[in-house]
């Protein structure tokens, strides 16, 4: 219970809103729950709010991230208690929703929590992740959605070294800072953040604002809304006056969304979403040509035989199997998450994909590494954990 104390007294220190007293990982039986008055940030009503409302809420978001961006770290990883009882947290292994999720499905993963001393190991655990979820059986799998994952697997893996800044330092980060976890009241006051159990530090180029602003999925970043959207949130970060702002309105400068640092960024941690976040956000940056003619050069380069075509027959084989057994046993998916993303226009459908793991692609407002497992719509009131006394 001492490392779970202290874990909140690091967090309580960098944040000026209200947190849970005991955010850790898993649960307790000396912890009580307790109540933060509000409500849910309604990230489809924000959405309708005049400039003035969300420039006020912007700019108290804003200050949080500002907050925690000022905490730096050597290591990527999660808070851990210090083991001789110290008051601050040490850096231990890196633990996530995603890794969380594998382990339950898939017993013999290779892959376990580590702490990272490089933004590239980092960077390629979360690919490591990301590539193990696809290999799972997916519901109604067609063999166009197949090739799309697994040239866009490969394309991405080639393309992360050159893209990974390992000068850059590790911060705080709170990881799944959706719209249902900060708490509002009418007038869009920040009376608490809630859900910290997965606080972690991440290598600086995945500290990025949030996903949600146009209140679209996650693999919308490159899309015209976003955009737009984030010029509101750059300019109350720009009218920040504090150091910490300034910094971070040097680092998320306007042409972030133009860049590929937040599709990358969503393609590595919102697995559902990552055939669209691929081919929306990334497969632009590097080819002219149409991802039908770019898939299908690469598939014919390797050949009937080859390693990735066989990959390809392979998952076909295990979608049909599993979707047999899922007709079978009553619990074929609806029709919102009846199977992998399927090509259409733009790039591809907000369909969701299910497999043994995820169920549907992440819907609007889901935040940064949530599982759409996760996500909830906006609660009446919000739970945080309080001490037992």
């Amino acid at each position: 219970m001492s490392g779970t104390k202290s874990r909140a007294r690091l967090l309580r220190s960098v944040t000026s809103k209200p947190i849970p007293r005991y955010p850790y990982p898993t649960s307790t039986p000396s912890a009580a729950v307790g109540y933060i008055p509000g409500q849910s940030l309604d990230i489809l009503a924000f959405r309708w709010k005049d400039i003035t409302q969300k420039e006020y809420f912007y700019s108290q978001l804003i200050d949080i991230f500002a907050q925690l961006r000022q905490q730096q770290f050597p290591y990527a990883g999660s808070l851990m208690p210090d083991p001789d009882g110290g008051p601050i947290p040490l850096v231990g292994p890196l633990l996530s929703i995603q890794l969380n999720e594998l382990q339950l499905q898939n017993r013999e993963l290779s892959i376990q929590p580590a702490r990272f001393a490089s933004a590239t190991d980092f960077a390629f655990h979360q690919y490591r992740l990301l590539d193990e979820t696809y290999k799972l059986p997916a519901y109604k799998l067609s063999r166009e959605v197949a090739e799309l994952e697994i040239f866009g697997l490969e394309d991405l893996k080639t393309r992360l070294s050159g893209y990974i800044d390992d000068r850059l330092p590790f911060v705080l980060t709170h990881v799944d800072l959706r719209p249902s976890n900060i708490i509002v009241d009418e007038n869009l006051r920040i009376q608490g953040i809630i859900d910290w159990e997965w606080a972690s530090t991440v290598p600086r180029q995945f500290f990025l604002p949030p996903t949600w602003l146009a209140g679209l999925p996650p693999d919308r970043v490159s899309g015209v809304e976003y955009r737009i959207e984030y010029r509101w949130f750059r300019d109350a970060l720009q009218a920040g006056t504090s150091e910490p702002c300034r910094q971070l309105a040097s680092e998320w400068d306007r042409k972030l969304p133009t860049r590929i640092d937040l599709p990358v960024a969503v393609t590595l941690r919102h697995h559902s979403c990552f055939v669209n976040a691929f081919y929306r956000g990334v497969f632009p940056k590097f080819y002219k040509s149409s991802r039908e003619d770019e898939v299908n050069k690469f598939f014919e380069r390797d050949g009937k035989d080859g390693q990735f075509s066989l990959g390809a027959q392979q998952r076909l084989r295990d979608s049909e199997q599993y979707t047999h057994y899922l007709e079978e046993n009553g619990l074929a998916p609806n029709q919102r998450c009846r199977g992998r993303q399927e090509p259409s226009e733009p790039p591809i459908s907000d369909l969701g994909r299910t497999t043994a793991l995820l169920g549907a692609a992440c819907p609007p407002g889901a935040a940064q590494d949530c599982p759409t497992t996760r996500y909830q719509g906006p609660l009446p009131g919000s739970q945080a954990l309080l001490p037992t006394t």
